[in-house]
């Protein structure tokens, strides 16, 4: 019964991406260990100009990250993370959101560039328009303060 139950409660907190260990499922050591949260990173996102190199994650939902880092940790910064529905290589729901804190929107110019390492694969955009609608292949939303910027991107090749 011992192993059925710790079985159960390994698959549902490894559902949740980390793991909490304790004394009353059987180990002996009572500190909580968290574990890297890699079931939800699908990437990152580097934009080599302004020296912002970060994960790119994938959650359950589209809140998430807003306020947490890839450690499972509140964050003021969140993380970087594609929407919840969101597939570069079919161009589904082709949105990247953010935590406002996470970039300065200053620091961002038009034909920056944007590379985004996918799964296997890379991306390259070029920045074409902040806050202005523009045909694009993929959006930057940055979430916060009760703004809401988008970075419009074009893809390039790498």
């Amino acid at each position: 019964m011992k192993n059925k139950v710790m079985v159960v409660l390994l698959v549902v907190v490894n559902c949740f991406g980390y793991i909490f260990l304790k004394d009353n499922i059987g180990y002996s050591n009572s500190d909580e260990v968290i574990s890297y949260n890699s079931d939800y990173e699908i990437g990152s996102i580097n934009i080599s100009s302004i020296n912002l190199n970060r994960k790119l994650m994938q959650g359950l939902d589209n809140k998430y990250y807003l306020n947490h880092n890839y450690l499972n940790i509140d964050s003021d910064e969140g993380e970087f993370f594609l929407d919840t529905f969101g597939d570069l290589l079919n161009g589904n729901n082709p949105i990247i959101y953010s935590n406002i804190n996470n970039l300065d929107i200053n620091s961002i110019r038009i034909n920056d560039l944007v590379n985004i390492k996918y799964i296997d694969y890379n991306y390259c955009y070029k920045v074409l328009s902040i806050n202005r609608n523009v045909k694009y292949d993929l959006i930057i939303k940055l979430i916060g303060d009760n703004k809401i910027y988008n970075i419009f991107l074009l893809k390039v090749e790498c």
